[in-house]
């Protein structure tokens, strides 16, 4: 009766501490979607230097528990089961992806080669081949659009859409070309001027603030050249609004995709790698010029801030 009573507390702490903790699991991979000219041969040195979703690295996730323990496995058996192969970075031989494993506090590291053919184990610097595809048999359909992608064609190919510079506005005034003076005889002088000089003294700017904008004139014709906007939940006792082609702070995400199909086919464009989902952005062109943009930037699915590039 006593070992049946200690049996029975024991089943219930483990089944609170299952329920306090749940069961966590997450892939999260990584692939090398282009290369620099004589750059390392390793994804993780692409991901170390990169910090975020662009160009050379995209990312995707998973929480697919049959995903993340098949990799664990197939690393642990691969060592013992599989075709070796020397593979080394000073061959220039390119390890392109990389599975990050996590189950509950557990973490684990899955290197592949090209097409996920073979695991590569960095200590060993050995490819281990995958004679039954088994790699890609555990992949979710979403998992394995993500390999199958061709990102490099695609970004040569990219272009992103453009807007009329007359399309930037404040309470329905244009900004294009606006001085200061010019800015505040039609839209309201600023409440806050600050001069920012702390990461280069010889190099001073000033901002001038209204409301939850941000605004910076060139320094030599004095005309706008930047101006961003941050959602705020404070209310202002005036309110000025920013429009981007109708597009306002706090908008949902989604009205980016009606407006601006082509700059957000990337739903997660320049994200960090720890946030891949939450945390992003989109650029739009300015017409006619040689370098103006605004870059929307995305938090909960909603429009977080705006930067304008004039």
């Amino acid at each position: 009766m006593k070992h049946l009573l200690l049996i029975l507390l024991l089943f219930c702490t483990l089944c609170r501490a299952q329920d306090t903790y749940g069961n966590y699991t997450k892939v999260t991979a990584y692939r090398l979607t282009d290369e620099y000219e004589d750059g390392p041969c390793s994804v993780l040195s692409y991901i170390q230097q990169e910090r975020k979703t662009g160009k050379y690295i995209q990312a995707a996730e998973s929480y697919d528990a049959k995903l993340a323990y098949s990799l664990l496995k197939y690393k642990k058996e691969a060592a013992l089961q599989w075709t070796k192969n020397e593979l080394k970075c000073s061959n220039k031989e390119a390890i392109p992806n990389m599975f990050v494993v996590e189950i509950n506090k557990f973490k684990d590291t899955v290197f592949t080669t090209a097409n996920n053919c073979s695991l590569f184990l960095p200590k060993e610097e050995a490819g281990y081949f995958d004679g039954h595809n088994s790699i890609t048999a555990s992949f979710t359909p979403e998992m394995a659009a993500f390999f199958d992608r061709d990102y490099k064609s695609e970004f040569a190919n990219r272009r992103i859409d453009s807007i009329p510079y007359a399309q930037v506005l404040i309470n329905n005034t244009p900004l294009y070309k606006k001085t200061r003076k010019s800015f505040e005889k039609a839209i309201h002088k600023f409440q806050l001027i600050k001069t920012d000089s702390v990461f280069n003294p010889d190099n001073s700017h000033k901002e001038y603030w209204l409301n939850d904008m941000q605004i910076q004139f060139d320094g030599n014709d004095g005309i706008i050249s930047q101006l961003t906007a941050t959602k705020v939940s404070y209310n202002f006792p005036e309110k000025y609004t920013l429009s981007i082609n109708g597009v306002l702070l706090g908008d949902e995400e989604e009205k980016l995709y009606e407006k601006f199909p082509e700059s957000t086919k990337y739903r997660n464009w320049g994200a960090a790698f720890n946030d891949l989902n939450d945390n992003y952005a989109y650029e739009v062109g300015l017409k006619n010029s040689f370098n103006g943009y605004v870059t929307f930037y995305i938090k909960k699915k909603r429009i977080a801030m705006i930067e304008v590039n004039f």
